[in-house]
């Protein structure tokens, strides 16, 4: 590929990213390495399908951007800011948890073409946003969360926690993605494919909520006796970690969520596997033998109509032509 080449189809793609990069930076959504990290992701996400596949990211940063901004003002928004780790500006850990599965399927748009691939990125960020937006959308909600399991009242932003206005987020914030890729994406039923990404989008966050209800880390302040995701309290004392594990953070919650959703479209939308066929029958198959006590069985010492003696030791084998009927064998005069 010459450098012409090269410039034309990765050139507009680099500018993409690196705009809308500039653009989270300054409205303060993106951090200085979330906004290296989000230009890089763009940047191979329009390398891999032009505006048709950078159309379902733009909608997952629009919007969640959005809600964020309405979730901070929110009485639940300011308390789930106090429980987690994350601040107002998404850093480079956060892009890659939400955006790492989508890139690693443009990639291999990229390497092997293929509409499959395509499913997997959509389903990705389906995930990512249904997550997204039933954090911000339950952040509102004017009742308690609930444990996914146990039903037990928590404080806002507890992991593995649910409420019915989160919930509806999440069925509003995949649906957008569903709907975006569906129109957008390459690839045959859209609206089947939609609906496809948007179940698989759904699936990744319930997944979240029952990875943060099991296996990831909780912590307790000794101090104040307040559970959090911090690993340091807003009081300055260290907290212990009382649940999960310390390696599961909310970011490897996230990643697990997406590729969950990009494995749930994949199989939602993978053509089914072709039975094979049958092999033919050989012409010994063909043959039956008769179990009728009056079939009699022809014959092999008797020389056919194909093998009569003619003369001396020459036999007589029919044409074309005899074989059809315009030639009648000789007469034999012994059948001894």
């Amino acid at each position: 590929m010459s450098v012409a080449a090269l410039l034309n189809r990765y050139a507009p793609a680099v500018c993409l990213g690196t705009a809308v990069a500039a653009a989270g930076y300054r409205r303060r959504a993106l951090s200085r390495s979330g906004a290296v990290g989000a230009a890089v992701v763009g940047a191979i996400t329009h390398s891999a399908g032009s505006w048709r596949w950078s159309a379902p990211l733009l909608a997952f940063f629009a919007g969640s951007s959005a809600l964020s901004r309405l979730e901070r003002g929110s009485t639940g928004g300011q308390a789930i800011a106090a429980m987690t780790e994350r601040g107002s500006r998404r850093d480079l850990a956060q892009v890659l948890a939400n955006g790492g599965v989508g890139a690693f399927a443009a990639l291999w748009r990229i390497a092997a073409p293929h509409p499959r691939w395509a499913s997997a990125f959509a389903g990705a960020y389906a995930a990512a946003n249904s997550d997204t937006w039933a954090t911000e959308i339950g952040a509102l909600s004017p009742t308690a969360p609930r444990m996914i399991f146990s039903g037990r009242e928590v404080q806002p932003g507890t992991s593995g926690a649910v409420t019915p206005t989160g919930l509806a987020g999440a069925v509003a914030g995949s649906a957008l993605i569903g709907v975006v890729a569906g129109c957008t994406l390459e690839g045959p039923y859209p609206l089947r494919r939609a609906a496809a990404i948007t179940i698989a989008g759904m699936a990744g966050s319930l997944a979240d909520s029952v990875a943060g209800a099991t296996i990831q880390a909780g912590y307790r302040c000794p101090r104040c006796r307040e559970a959090t995701e911090r690993h340091m309290h807003r009081c300055g004392t260290a907290t212990i970690l009382v649940r999960g594990h310390a390696w599961c953070s909310n970011e490897v919650v996230n990643a697990l969520c997406t590729a969950v959703g990009a494995g749930i479209a994949l199989l939602l939308t993978s053509p089914p596997i072709p039975r094979p066929l049958d092999p033919a029958p050989t012409k010994a198959a063909l043959v039956v033998p008769c179990s009728s006590p009056h079939h009699r069985s022809p014959d092999r010492s008797r020389p056919s109509a194909t093998t009569r003696p003619q003369s001396g030791d020459q036999l007589w084998r029919p044409t074309h032509r005899a074989r059809r009927g315009g030639q009648q064998p000789p007469a034999a005069t012994s059948w001894a």
